[in-house]
C-alpha cells in the first residue's frame, strides 16, 4: 500500500487533500488488516511467508510526517515500510507543495530501524520524453547522492514519479540495474509471475471503508495464479 502525507490535525489536512491520510484512519486501516491476518513486510521478506496474505507498505516522496506520524504507529505494530524518496530530501526542507520533507538524519534513523528506501528520482520529474543524459541525472545521481550520505537505496526497485514513463525511460531504468518498477496501476502483484511492473493500491485521502474494501475484497482474487496465495498489495 502506498501513502504520502500522514496528517495529525485539520491544519495539515485541508491544504493537501489529495495526498493526505489522517493519522486515525491510518491506524484504523492497519488495525483492520492485522485483524484480517495480513502480514506486513518488506519486499525481500515476502518469500519468508508462503501462503500468507502479505502487505507491502510504502510512502511516496519522503515527507517528514512519515517519520513523525507513521513511524510510531508502525513501530507499535512491529512493522516496517519502504520510503520512495527523492533527492529533494538532501537539500530542501520544504517541497514545492509546501509540505515538509524528511531530512537525511531522519532517513538514516529509519534505515537503522530496518526501513528500506527506493529511488524516486532526484527532483520528482516525470520520466517522459527525456534524453538519456537527463535520466542519468534523475536516476543515477539520486542513488549516488544518498549512498554518499550513508543511506543506500534498494538496487532492485524504482518508483516512477506520477507513475508515468515511456519506452526510453523503461529501458534506462532496467539498464541501470533495477529489476522492478513501481507504477500507479491498481491491483495485486503476483510475486511468482515474471511481471516487472508492480501495481499498487492508492489510499491517500480515500474513505477508510473504500480503502479496506479494495484491499480485502476488490482485488483479492485478481492477478493471482490459481493455487498461489502469496501476493503483495501496495498502496500509494
Amino acid at each position: 500500500m502506498t501513502f504520502h502525507h500522514i496528517s495529525t490535525g485539520k491544519k495539515d489536512i485541508q491544504p493537501f487533500p489529495g495526498i493526505t491520510t489522517p493519522r486515525y484512519k491510518f491506524i484504523l486501516l492497519l488495525l483492520a488488516l492485522k485483524l484480517c491476518r495480513y502480514k506486513c513486510c518488506l519486499f525481500h521478506d515476502v518469500p519468508k511467508y508462503p501462503g500468507r496474505k502479505c502487505i507491502v507498505l510504502n510512502f511516496d516522496d519522503g515527507y517528514e510526517s512519515v517519520y513523525q506520524s507513521a513511524l510510531p504507529v508502525l513501530s507499535f505494530f512491529g512493522w516496517k515500510a519502504h520510503v520512495c524518496i527523492t533527492g529533494e530530501s538532501l537539500t530542501n526542507t520544504i517541497r514545492e507543495n509546501k509540505l515538509a520533507l524528511m531530512g537525511i538524519e531522519e532517513a538514516r534513523l529509519l534505515k537503522q530501524k530496518g526501513w528500506d528506501f527506493i529511488n524516486h528520482t532526484m527532483h520528482h520529474t516525470v520520466l517522459v520524453n527525456q534524453v538519456n543524459s537527463f535520466l542519468e541525472l534523475e536516476i543515477n545521481k539520486n542513488a549516488d547522492a544518498f549512498k554518499t550520505e550513508g543511506v543506500f537505496l534498494n538496487p532492485d526497485y524504482f518508483c516512477l514519479p506520477e507513475g508515468k514513463y515511456d519506452e526510453t525511460a523503461e529501458r534506462y531504468i532496467h539498464a541501470a540495474g533495477y529489476k522492478y518498477i513501481l507504477t500507479t496501476e491498481e491491483g495485486i502483484w503476483d510475486t511468482n509471475s515474471a511481471e516487472k511492473k508492480i501495481p499498487r493500491i492508492n489510499i491517500s485521502s480515500q474513505p477508510l471503508w473504500y480503502a479496506f474494501y479494495k484491499i480485502v475484497f476488490k482485488f483479492r482474487n485478481k492477478g493471482i495464479i490459481p493455487g498461489n496465495k502469496q501476493a503483495v498489495i501496495k498502496t500509494t
